[in-house]
């Protein structure tokens, strides 16, 4: 068998850092104003639909703020990605991490999603990927309905 050449394989770093480049390329086009309004230190408008979540941006990503600053624990799970809710991108992860679970309900698929991302109105979009699933349509189908043979 051949070896792949070291300059040609793909390291965790490789990974982490493309990871963030596409999260940093969708919430510039989803949030722009927040983005630019937050890389200003100015606050956001009451009428930003992130306004709730508090966000930050650390290291170029917006992120989901809070009370857990102290929190010994990943910076990734105290403050998650935000991401849009209609972005392929997020449809992606979601399909992803509903494979990752095994093909369980929404809300384990939610859980281990918010480990790593916030995705708006993702208790929605979560519903939307179980219907899609062949797997699933399979293993938690009703089937046809049986119609009863009409009587002479």
């Amino acid at each position: 068998m051949k070896s792949v050449p070291t300059d040609l394989q793909l390291s965790v770093q490789d990974l982490t850092d493309a990871e963030e480049s596409l999260v940093t390329f969708v919430q510039q086009q989803a949030f722009r104003d927040e983005v630019n309004a937050l890389g200003m230190g100015q606050a956001l408008r009451k009428s930003s639909r992130l306004y709730k979540l508090d966000p930050i941006l650390h290291d170029g990503i917006l992120r989901v703020g809070g009370r857990l600053n102290k929190l010994a624990m990943p910076e990734e799970i105290k403050h998650p990605a935000i991401l849009p809710n209609k972005d392929h991108f997020s449809r992606l992860l979601l399909n992803h991490t509903h494979y990752l679970v095994g093909h369980c309900g929404k809300n384990q698929m939610l859980s281990k999603l918010r480990t790593k991302c916030w995705i708006l109105k993702a208790n929605q979009a979560a519903k939307n990927i179980t219907p899609d699933c062949t797997l699933c349509r399979r293993w938690h189908g009703t089937g046809k309905p049986i119609i009863p043979p009409g009587l002479f």
